[in-house]
């Protein structure tokens, strides 16, 4: 689900940022989790139109959804940007 982009399309290159706010269950199990992420992308124009050129996501927070959002705290995500 994507929110709102702050980006311009000008030239041939461009940038734009993208927010998630995705409601979820794990796999395997009934856990039910919200995640919040924040996506920064780089397009290039081509002859065919705009294409992604680089995605980057960065995990916000991840939080079950029982407890309500923001109760409980996770611990640091493998990778995630501080």
């Amino acid at each position: 689900m994507r929110q709102a982009c702050a980006g311009a399309f000008r030239g041939v290159r461009s940038t734009g940022r993208w927010y998630l706010w995705q409601p979820m269950v794990l796999r395997g199990s009934d856990a039910r989790m919200w995640l919040c992420a924040q996506y920064d992308d780089r397009y290039v124009r081509t002859s065919e139109g705009w294409r992604f050129e680089h995605v980057k996501i960065s995990i916000r927070a991840f939080s079950p959804y029982e407890e309500g959002f923001g109760k409980v705290l996770i611990g640091e995500l493998p990778g995630a940007d501080k």
